[in-house]
């Protein structure tokens, strides 16, 4: 399959106004596509900051006639606090209506609805992340983490045999105990891995990098020797597929500022932007 890469300039306005938006222009970039899907961290804001033109681009093009959707690998946030990121930034318009608003945990929730063979997970990560999967109808096991104990501890600590999905997702106060728990049910409970994203950095304040959820997943996988079994956001197709299903597109744009954001696009047949303003 023949895909298009463009890498455009380091803010989203030059990324999609550098052509002029008229619609008599017919190269115009706005007029190439019925979908627009945005990343967030690094493209409409970058460590607490807006970035230039995001508002105006989003009204141009949304004035244009696109579709505009939004989708996030973080995980840290369920859908009422990411909407509030959205209006700190002056762009709550856009996210008036759930429908148009994605990241790793609604996909989560989604992935774990439309299957009956999991009852019970381990989930690493914030309370939504845990919320989203027992509103899929699984229990979600919630063992006390033991700091501080020895490995010969560790082992010989019970686990829930039932367990049969690992969730991994964003958790600030991830540790050794945490890839001790995940890892045990993984080997000893055959449970499948299932991962919110594999971004190894986001971008953080000052433009500096921080290691975010693919530092934790290649903790796991290296003690387990395994892959994931599904990785339910960027840059799997899945949650994408879906964006477009529900937006009836066929000519859809992916803009993010990372690896994971152009596999994502391209992985489901769409196109990818690459902006300058995050990790990139």
């Amino acid at each position: 399959r023949r895909v298009r890469r463009r890498e455009l300039q380091s803010t989203v306005e030059s990324a999609i106004l550098s052509r002029r938006t008229r619609r008599d222009d017919k190269m115009a970039l706005a007029d190439a596509y019925d979908t627009i899907v945005f990343d967030c961290d690094g493209v409409l804001w970058s460590g607490g900051a807006t970035i230039p033109g995001a508002y105006d681009t989003l009204q141009a093009l949304r004035a244009g006639g696109a579709k505009i959707y939004f989708m996030s690998n973080n995980s840290s946030r369920g859908a009422a606090a990411f909407r509030a990121v959205f209006a700190r930034h002056g762009l709550e318009e856009f996210v008036a209506d759930d429908r148009y608003v994605w990241n790793s945990v609604t996909a989560t929730r989604r992935w774990f609805a439309e299957r009956s063979d999991i009852s019970k997970a381990y989930v690493v990560g914030c309370e939504a992340l845990r919320a989203a999967v027992r509103s899929a109808g699984v229990a979600v096991v919630e063992p006390t983490p033991r700091r501080g104990a020895t490995p010969d501890e560790l082992a010989e600590e019970r686990i829930d045999p039932d367990v049969d999905a690992v969730v991994l997702g964003f958790q600030l106060d991830y540790g050794y105990y945490e890839v001790c728990y995940a890892t045990r049910c993984l080997l000893e409970n055959g449970a499948k891995l299932v991962v919110t994203n594999r971004d190894y950095q986001f971008p953080a304040s000052k433009g500096r990098k921080l290691p975010g959820n693919g530092s934790f997943v290649a903790a796991v996988c290296s003690a387990t020797k395994r892959e994931p079994d599904v990785v339910v956001a960027k840059p799997s197709p899945y949650a994408l597929k879906a964006i477009m299903a529900d937006a009836g597109a066929s000519r859809v744009l992916m803009v993010g500022d990372m690896w994971s954001d152009v596999e994502f696009a391209h992985n489901a047949g769409a196109d990818a932007a690459l902006v300058l303003s995050g990790v990139a």
